[in-house]
């Protein structure tokens, strides 16, 4: 008897007329065992989400699949009906996506969210469904379960959240775990962390992972099998060592060849001139009160301070929950800091109202982590602009 989890044979699935292309991805076949991870490796637009979605039955409606089967446990899931795909999900298959902030519902407390999985799933009494949950929390390794429970996903940091994603996709155990770049938007430290949580599940449970990722030096930690896509075809598939260590395609040569490496450039000039930006002694605190209106502060940034100028790049490192983010939202003013100064140039903003403010913000622009929480959906992209 095969031990084949999921199998994809020649799958093809069709882009809407007018794409770069007339298909998201063509002729694909692969095959995970109990127990195993397979990466699927490529750059963005390769096929490897589309992949992962038509598995699990959440294709956009303007693609279809239009070749090939895709069979989880022997079951064809193409031909499944949308009740019965929902009743796999969760139980039999589950997915950590990309950005948990997507993934969550922001209204829905984390602990809500949950129970709501295994209420459709399961007839556990809501006392059972509760320590479960809690029990699940404890085995991701998330602080505090009891407030993770009555925590909404915006209180928590980037891994807390993809956390709380992971403990939804396993808490039924499922046989298949599609994990789709679950780390791109942590720091190392956490990633790693993460990382090794999802081996220790897959051994405890005999899960098949299929991994979806462009970090190579992911791969080289957790992959069994590899498979290389480039514009929604498979390139070269293998063992992990053999398509890290000898690449047989000039594709795979030229992802391998990508990898930044850890040896700094040569020095450039120093930068001189004024500081563009600059901050010193910027801190902030949050005020969160109890029902008795008692005062909880939180200080989540400290006497942090920079400068910049022209020509000059300044990288800020630090885990997850360090202040990075509340520093740089600080330094451009998309939140108020409690004390401390602030320079564009030579204005002083840290005090500002946005009355005055917003004359001068062309002086100083952002690029965010997440596209999808950046973009307003209902604008067009050149409404947008």
């Amino acid at each position: 008897m095969s031990s084949a989890i999921l199998s994809i044979r020649d799958l093809s699935v069709a882009l809407p007329a007018g794409g770069d292309r007339q298909h998201a991805v063509q002729g694909i076949s692969l095959v995970i065992e109990a127990g195993k991870t397979l990466c699927v490796v490529g750059e963005s637009g390769s096929g490897k989400s589309v992949m992962a979605t038509t598995v699990m039955g959440l294709l956009d409606k303007a693609l279809r699949p239009d070749a090939g089967e895709v069979l989880l446990k022997g079951e064809s899931l193409l031909q499944a009906s949308a009740l019965r795909l929902r009743q796999l999900r969760g139980q039999t298959m589950g997915m950590v996506f990309q950005e948990p902030m997507t993934a969550l519902n922001p209204v829905m407390s984390c602990g809500d969210q949950v129970d709501e999985l295994l209420a459709t799933h399961t007839d556990w009494p809501a006392a059972q469904r509760r320590a479960e949950i809690l029990r699940v929390f404890e085995r991701v390794k998330l602080p505090e379960p009891e407030r993770m429970l009555r925590s909404f996903p915006h209180q928590l940091s980037g891994g807390q959240r993809q956390r709380i994603v992971i403990a939804m996709a396993v808490i039924l155990k499922p046989a298949l775990l599609i994990c789709d770049e679950p780390t791109t938007a942590l720091d190392v430290t956490t990633q790693k962390e993460i990382l090794r949580l999802i081996a220790e599940l897959q051994r405890e449970q005999g899960s098949a992972v299929l991994f979806i990722t462009h970090d190579m030096g992911v791969v080289a930690e957790i992959a069994d099998e590899v498979l290389v896509m480039h514009q929604g075809r498979a390139v070269e598939s293998g063992a992990r060592d053999d398509v890290l260590r000898r690449p047989r395609e000039a594709y795979t040569r030229q992802l391998l060849g990508a990898v930044p490496g850890m040896t700094p450039p040569a020095a450039r000039p120093e930068p001189t001139g004024p500081a563009l930006l600059s901050g010193q002694g910027v801190g902030k605190t949050y005020i969160a009160r109890d029902w008795l209106g008692r005062a909880r502060p939180t200080q989540a940034l400290r006497d942090a301070a920079l400068a910049v100028r022209a020509g000059e790049t300044l990288g800020i490192v630090g885990e997850s929950g360090s202040g990075k983010s509340t520093f740089a939202r600080c330094l451009i003013r998309l939140i108020d800091p409690t004390k401390g100064q602030i320079h564009w140039g030579a204005d002083e903003v840290a005090t500002l109202p946005e009355g005055r403010l917003r004359p001068l913000r062309d002086r100083v622009q952002v690029v965010f982590q997440d596209p999808n929480r950046s973009h307003n959906p209902r604008r067009t992209v050149g409404q947008s602009m």
